[in-house]
């Protein structure tokens, strides 16, 4: 540590209480609103908001009351399940043209500021049924003024003071720590930010019960049954485990009676795909320095932290991909650094979190058969970690449950698509999304043609990169191939199997990296297979009714997408193919200019 500890102390001290301060009015802020509701002729009964309750007729009647201090915020989103008939606030009716609409997601912003005043404050709310659950919520907006200019300044303070704590710890030539510090912190405001949206509320929902199931009734034991009406897991365990941490840590910390319908809770139910985002920004940091200089290894961990699609998936979508693409990632670390057991246990812990990481293994093969070092190390990580990990379901007995979970992923869902603009919609457009991947073509079904692509595909990819996926281990020049060819890999993954879901194409996002460093071509294709990406998010997910009109207005938009990847695809691997071509015949005219050399040196007599 440098000389002055008074002043580290006094910069640690206002970065920890600048960032309690930041935690409180996140959700302090945001107002206690409880009260009653009934449907007509029905009793009361006792309700906070967010609410979600079961149809009991057609009209609701909902009343809330809640305290505000001298200082408050105004600006919220209105959230209905179901269609608003009235509202009023204070007694007085707020207007139709603001108050009066249907099944809003992500919601409407309403200024309150005219309605409401220090002090107790009455909502009341007339809703009719339109099907489904009834349900309302009235969250805070990140663009209501108290709440953005707090927000605003506390972030800055943490950054300012987080960023000269970390300047102790580093000598005043080495800032790329401090640099990388910020990255992080831009790229958790960001999500956090994006946490707020309602994301794809079946997604998120389905996660909150099995955190829920899995804290209350024990991880093995709610692969059997759920608490209330969520479906069965069809995760596999080291994600369940990761579901029963945040569970636990959400009711130790902000709820101990555990309500399932807070705003906390859909923000904490994100935390772990945002913090894996943030890791993969620190591990891309160290394979693109490894793999090129700590320059490139910074614009790589912020082309990743602030890339949208990135973001849009796990802090407002809601959902998990960046679990295992952090473990894909270090994984190829560890085989870059040689750590031939770690890299078993981290192999191991990706498909023990989703099947999709099954996308590393034929590049882990290429490399198993040419280390011998790995032959024995390799599976010892693998078979230890998957022992530690499957260990308590199996003395839950549930192993059979976890078996199934890998035994139906093909074949659980029996669409051609199920969301993924691949080929399938380049091929036959939305009807892709309504065919059943069992049909048969030629006498063969769907299911394996797309299998059958894949495996070709994939045959091909390994055939023109193995020598270089190999060599990556040891030279410098061929390890961005090791990255990429397993980049390419989950792209086809994508692409051609039936059954994809849009946020398949997820881990290519830190996979594909590499090309932006292999020339003005490669940048292009990355931007250009990030913007098609969150195309395809956004056709399922749009962020706002913009977006929604958007794609009604451009029905082909879907098809012109699958199109634009498949070209994208195809030119990302001719790309590979000249930069590995354009290395091996930079090698080997090296090694004739040698032989010239050492073939001529004896005709170059020294002059008497």
């Amino acid at each position: 540590m440098r000389a002055r500890p008074i002043l580290f102390l006094l910069e640690t001290t206002l970065f920890i209480v600048t960032a309690v301060a930041l935690v409180i009015v996140l959700f302090g802020l945001q107002p206690t609103m409880s009260g009653y509701y009934w449907y007509e002729g029905k009793d009361a009964h006792a309700t906070t908001l967010p609410l979600v309750v079961t149809t009991e007729s057609k009209i609701m009647h909902l009343s809330v009351s809640f305290a505000l201090p001298k200082l408050f915020s105004t600006w919220f989103v209105l959230k209905p399940d179901d269609c608003i008939e009235d509202m009023r606030v204070n007694g007085r009716k707020v207007p139709n043209n603001v108050a009066n609409m249907c099944n809003a997601t992500p919601g409407k912003r309403v200024d309150l500021g005219a309605y409401l005043h220090e002090g107790t404050n009455t909502i009341e709310w007339v809703i009719r049924d339109t099907g489904g659950t009834g349900g309302l919520e009235l969250p805070l907006s990140w663009m209501d003024p108290l709440f953005l200019s707090l927000f605003a300044l506390l972030v800055l303070l943490i950054g300012w003071n987080g960023f000269w704590v970390i300047m102790y710890f580093i000598p005043k030539n080495d800032r790329k720590w401090a640099a990388l510090f910020l990255i992080l912190l831009a790229g958790f405001v960001i999500r956090f930010a994006a946490s707020k949206h309602g994301g794809y509320e079946y997604d998120v929902h389905l996660n909150q019960n099995w955190a829920h199931s899995a804290v209350m009734l024990g991880m093995g034991p709610s692969y059997n049954r759920q608490i209330g009406d969520a479906a069965l897991p069809n995760y596999p365990p080291f994600s369940l485990m990761v579901f029963a941490a945040t569970g636990s840590l959400y009711e130790l910390l902000l709820s101990p009676s555990y309500e399932m319908h807070s705003a906390a809770y859909d923000i904490m139910i994100r935390m772990p795909a945002i913090f894996a985002d943030l890791a993969t920004c620190v591990v891309l940091f160290f394979l693109c320095a490894k793999m090129f200089s700590q320059k490139k290894g910074l614009i790589a961990a912020a082309i990743y932290s602030f890339n949208i699609p990135v973001w849009y998936d796990s802090a407002v979508w809601g959902q998990t991909d960046s679990l295992y693409t952090l473990l894909i990632c270090t994984a190829l670390l560890s085989i870059l650094n040689k750590q031939w057991f770690l890299t078993g246990v981290l192999v191991a812990l990706g498909l023990l979190t989703k099947l999709q990481a099954v996308i590393l293994l034929p590049v882990v093969g290429l490399v198993f058969l040419a280390e011998r070092r790995a032959w024995w190390r390799f599976p010892a990580g693998a078979l230890g970690c998957a022992s530690v990990v499957l260990f308590p379901f199996f003395l839950s007995h549930t192993m059979g449950n976890v078996i199934n979970v890998y035994r139906h992923s093909v074949g659980f869902f029996s669409s051609l698509t199920m969301g993924a603009y691949n080929f399938w919609v380049a091929l036959f457009g939305s009807q892709a999304s309504e065919w059943g991947d069992t049909k048969l073509l030629w006498g063969i079904s769907f299911r394996w043609i797309g299998l059958i692509l894949f495996f070709s595909v994939t045959a091909c990819i390994l055939l023109l990169f193995w020598r270089g996926v190999q060599r990556g281990v040891h030279q410098k020049k061929y390890a961005p191939m090791l990255m990429l060819t397993a980049g390419l890999i989950a792209y086809a993954f994508f692409l051609f199997n039936t059954e994809m879901h849009e946020r398949y194409l997820f881990p290519y996002m830190a996979l594909g990296l590499p090309l932006v460093f292999l020339g003005t071509e490669g940048a292009a294709l990355y931007i250009l297979s990030s913007i098609l990406y969150l195309g395809n998010l956004m056709g399922v997910l749009p962020f706002n009714d913009f977006f929604r009109t958007v794609y009604d207005e451009f029905q082909g938009l879907n098809v012109f997408i699958a199109s634009a990847q498949l070209f994208v695809f195809a030119s990302s691997v001719l790309l590979l193919y000249r930069y590995r071509r354009r290395i091996e015949n930079a090698g080997a005219k090296n090694g004739m200019m040698r032989k010239k050399r050492t073939f001529f040196l004896p005709l170059h007599f020294p002059r008497s």
